[in-house]
């Protein structure tokens, strides 16, 4: 039910993301008109099936598009339906789960790529494995990021990619990193774009990322 996502916890959560304290108290409103507490009549059931419907596009939006490219510490974690927060669970947790598809979805099946994940399959596997050698990989990046970035958070999500993809290419990591920098909105984005920033994410990639082997 909705309790289990609109939980008090959440509710916590998203206050403290108001500049202005006395603004957060919207979120207990929106909270208990979306659970049912505050009347069961027409307009009420009417603003539920409205919360419903868009509160999806707007997690799209706000974690999907634009989270997910603010927060990189490990690429392959920000995917679609996933939390970027906690990339890994225990091998007790997996097979939990794993049992319950069983039992609940015994004609299932996994999705590893579509339309919407932000990387395919292959280079979400090879990005996690940095996980696993965090020594390796610093002392990897040691070697080869000595082609100045415009920003180091664009440098980190540009070495991620190009390892994920395998061999160097410019023509598609340019393209990629532009998207990723657009959606993260930090120094330029689609409908405001910064040229001369755009220029040295280009630039940079083409020489560094999109051209040196890992």
């Amino acid at each position: 039910g909705g309790e289990e996502v609109l939980t008090p916890e959440a509710a916590r959560g998203a206050k403290a993301a108001f500049a202005v304290e006395e603004e957060a108290t919207a979120v207990d409103l929106v909270r208990e008109l979306a659970l049912g507490l505050r009347g069961d009549g027409p307009e009420h059931r009417a603003f539920r099936a409205r919360f419903a419907q868009t509160s999806s596009a707007l997690r799209a939006k706000s974690v999907e598009d634009r989270a997910f490219y603010r927060y990189t510490p490990l690429l392959s974690a920000n995917e679609v339906g996933g939390d970027a927060g906690r990339p890994a669970v225990s091998v007790e947790e997996f097979h939990a789960y794993c049992l319950r598809i069983a039992r609940d979805w015994p004609g299932t099946g996994t999705v590893l790529s579509t339309h919407d994940t932000k990387r395919s399959a292959d280079v979400r596997a090879a990005i996690a494995v940095l996980a696993q050698c965090p020594e390796v990989w610093t002392e990897l990046l040691g070697e080869v990021a000595g082609v100045p970035a415009p920003d180091q958070h664009l440098a980190w999500t540009a070495w991620q990619t190009a390892f994920g993809l395998g061999t160097p290419d410019a023509d598609r990591l340019v393209p990629a990193l532009l998207k990723s920098v657009r959606e993260a909105g930090l120094r330029t984005s689609w409908t405001e774009p910064d040229e001369e920033y755009e220029r040295a994410v280009a630039e940079f990639t083409a020489a560094g990322p999109g051209r040196i082997p890992l």
